[in-house]
């Protein structure tokens, strides 16, 4: 199994805080099968019928992209606090913070062709598309890789 992607799933139940969040969906592939399956996990029962626990989906034909690529669990290294954390430790997060200081955070990994590695994307808005700021750090190392412009 290979993973495609994570991202943060924003419940009303459980506020978000700190790179923590109730609940997760993610993206596993079986490249030998060319299968596709999300699954969810969540901390409570939730509204949409989300369950707690794991949850899996329906499996979907994978055809592979030159601009995503699959990886391992193993090359996932930091969590969401310290991709965070790393974020902000950069002048233009703090900058950024402080002129939006209700601005929610958000996470996705992933390994796009934007990134020479699988990285956490840590971004500031209600999605990648009304984003105003966000950052890649290698979801390994937990080095900061970069500002999407």
């Amino acid at each position: 199994m290979q993973l495609l992607r994570v991202e943060d799933y924003p419940i009303d139940e459980v506020k978000p805080a700190d790179g923590k969040y109730g609940a997760w969906r993610a993206k596993f592939l079986a490249p030998s099968r060319n299968q596709a399956r999300n699954f969810t996990y969540s901390v409570v029962d939730g509204e949409g019928g989300l369950i707690k626990g794991p949850r899996a989906g329906d499996e979907e034909v994978y055809t592979a992209s030159p601009l995503i690529r699959p990886f391992t669990i193993q090359d996932v290294k930091i969590d969401t606090p310290k991709a965070l954390e790393v974020a902000k430790e950069q002048q233009e997060t703090q900058d950024y913070m402080k002129k939006n200081p209700e601005m929610p955070v958000h996470y996705i990994l992933e390994w796009t062709s934007q990134t020479p590695v699988p990285a956490w994307r840590v971004l500031w808005g209600v999605s990648v598309g009304q984003s105003g700021y966000s950052v890649y750090v290698d979801a390994g190392t937990g080095k900061y890789l970069k500002r999407v412009h």
